[in-house]
Formats: structure tokens, sequence, C-alpha cells
């Protein structure tokens, strides 16, 4: 999703209003999620420099997925580091567009393959599509 404002889209939100329930996903019985990843896809007009204490955002990007975080911790999820693409409105035109959607489908893949080092992405604070951390396969 597209992050914002420093949030995502509102019906992600929604989303979560209708399916992160008491009793389901936290909660008395809510164990529905428990173990699963929560792994974001983002992207975000700022450059890198942007989500430094110097730049114009002030705080890190992952600063501003709090909120997704602590859902996936109040669900008892893990969340590995989000899979980012940034100054996303000039990636169409640096050709960075087509290496991170190429990106994405590596790393779907390495997911369904079991080859995406989610260990690893854990320690990171974002991933790009050159920044992957894939397991060789066996």
């Amino acid at each position: 999703f597209p992050l914002f404002w420093y949030s995502p889209p509102a019906i992600l939100k929604e989303w979560q209003d209708l399916v992160l329930e008491h009793g389901f996903a936290y909660g008395s019985g809510g164990d529905k999620l428990e173990g699963k990843r929560l792994l974001l896809a983002i992207t975000a007009a700022g450059p890198a420099e942007a989500y430094t204490p110097q730049g114009y955002q002030h705080y890190p990007l992952r600063t501003f997925l709090t909120p997704l975080e602590q859902t996936a911790r109040l669900c008892n999820m893990r969340f590995p580091a989000p899979y980012v693409l940034l100054s996303s409105l000039k990636a169409p035109d640096d050709g960075r567009a087509r290496r991170h959607a190429d990106g994405y489908r590596t790393l779907l893949e390495a997911i369904r393959d079991d080859r995406y080092d989610f260990e690893a992405a854990m320690s990171r604070d974002i991933i790009t599509y050159d920044t992957l951390p894939l397991r060789q396969e066996r």
C-alpha cells in the first residue's frame, strides 16, 4: 500500500476493524493469527534521506509503521522488515519501479519456496529490491 500522511489507506484500517476482533485475533481465545507474520509492502514518496533525524520527515520510516507493528504484537504475530519503495513518484522514470516489481515477485516466490530469510528480515528496518534476504536454493 502507499503510505499516505503517515498511515495506510482507509481500506486497510477498515479491514483491521472487521477482521482483527477480540476473541479471534487477540484477547481471550483470540489466537487465530498467533505465530503468523505481518509483512508489509509499501511505497513512500519521500527519498531515503527524508527518513533520518536530519531529513524533513525527522524519523525513520519504520517509526511511522509503529501502529501496525503493535497490532502484530497484540495478535502475537511477527513483524519482519517491510518491503519498501522510497521516492516512489520518481521510480517509474528512473527504472526503479520495474526493479521494485521484479523484487516483489522474487520476494513472493522466495516465501512460497521457503527461501526468504525471515530471521534476517526481523533484524532490519526495511527491505528493498536490492537487499532481499534470500537463502540459497536447497
